[in-house]
């Protein structure tokens, strides 16, 4: 029972920790903050950060690996499922992830000049559509893949930056429906 309640406790702080960066990203560049001014923010001793991070890069770092490992299980959720019926829901879920708490993680990370997040990121989209898509076309598909995935990753990805800074103009519902249009018109679809 005490190792739940000292894990629960780790999760807190890294979550706070996590948080913290994220708002003093909308400040300034993430390379002009310091970790006084993270645990400042989070209401930590700076002894608190240095137990679970060496520095700030530490920090980004895992709020990257998390980042992506939580888009990989959403876009994992609904590889087997029907396609292209399944793109809204996978849509939806995705916002969901970028939305409420996860907010100002997701403008940090998308905002940052942080390319090896961003290249993952849209690998991760990338295979995702490459799997579905691929059944819609010829096998002249394979040869223009590259172009369809930037196409469809930077459109995305750049969809996603605007609406995020901006969601009151657009509700999460009518975003994710709009974008499942938009992918749906590139399919070659009869009917």
């Amino acid at each position: 029972m005490a190792a739940t309640k000292e894990y629960s406790c780790i999760r807190k702080t890294k979550r706070a920790l996590a948080e913290s960066l994220a708002l003093l990203s909308q400040e300034k560049p993430l390379n002009k903050i310091t970790v006084k001014e993270i645990c400042e923010k989070a209401e930590l001793s700076r002894n608190a950060f240095y137990t679970h991070y060496p520095d700030i890069n530490g920090l980004l770092d895992e709020i990257e690996k998390n980042t992506l490992a939580r888009v990989s299980e959403i876009l994992q959720e609904f590889v087997d499922g029907a396609f292209p019926q399944n793109m809204l829901t996978t849509l939806q879920r995705l916002l969901d992830l970028f939305t409420a708490e996860n907010k100002n993680t997701m403008l940090m990370l998308l905002d940052s000049a942080n390319t090896a997040f961003l290249n993952n990121f849209k690998k991760m989209l990338g295979e995702f559509f490459f799997e579905y898509f691929r059944d819609f076309d010829n096998a002249g598909f394979e040869r223009t893949y590259d172009y369809f995935f930037a196409f469809i990753a930077e459109g995305m990805i750049g969809m996603l930056r605007l609406w995020l800074h901006n969601p009151e103009n657009m509700s999460k519902e009518v975003f994710s429906y709009m974008c499942y249009v938009m992918i749906r018109r590139l399919l070659p679809m009869e009917g």
